[in-house]
Formats: C-alpha cells, sequence, structure tokens
C-alpha cells in the first residue's frame, strides 16, 4: 500500500527497509555492527534476519563498513539521501583515480 492505494508490488522487503531505517537514524559513529543486528533481528517480524560470515568484527562501528566520511558528518540541507549521494561520489571518484 502507497498513500492507501494498492499498487500489486513489494517494495522491499522486511529486513532490508528495516535496515535501511537503522542505518538513517542510528549514530554510524556509535551504533556497531553488533547492535544494529539485534536491532534489526529484533524489528524483523515476517522474515529471518541472518548472520553469516566472519562475525570477529562486529564490535566494530557501523560506520565502519556503511558509510564514507561524508556521510559521517551532518549535513543539514538534505540529510541522508545527500550524504549517500555524496558517498556514491566519493567512491566512484577512488575507483577512477586508481585506475589512472
Amino acid at each position: 500500500m502507497i498513500n492507501g492505494q494498492h499498487i500489486g508490488s513489494c517494495l522491499g522487503d522486511l529486513f532490508s527497509v528495516n535496515w535501511l531505517e537503522n542505518a538513517y537514524k542510528e549514530s554510524m559513529v556509535v551504533e556497531t555492527l553488533e547492535l544494529q543486528y539485534d536491532i534489526v533481528k529484533k524489528e524483523t517480524t515476517k522474515s529471518q534476519a541472518l548472520q553469516w560470515g566472519d562475525l570477529s568484527f562486529t564490535s566494530e562501528s557501523i560506520g565502519e563498513f556503511e558509510a564514507s566520511l561524508n556521510m559521517l558528518k551532518p549535513q543539514k540541507k538534505h540529510g541522508f539521501w545527500n550524504n549517500l549521494k555524496n558517498a556514491a561520489k566519493d567512491i566512484l571518484k577512488e575507483a577512477f583515480v586508481d585506475q589512472e
């Protein structure tokens, strides 16, 4: 349902939506990967949230993996989406500079 109208489509699974909402509202410097997983798992009631792979670094802050330095600096005018766009630009710049 979008604005009360059924559109017959799924725009995101519950786990992904909960993860994005958590990443948007929590401090990327303070919250750890383990805490983020615990919060998102608790909020995800209609699918199963899983952890896999090397879990030895779950005490690291989510900002080490989910943000660039631009995202860690609050930007008043456009918030999260502007920060995300800037992070993508930084990644592309780094990729092209490394290829030269």
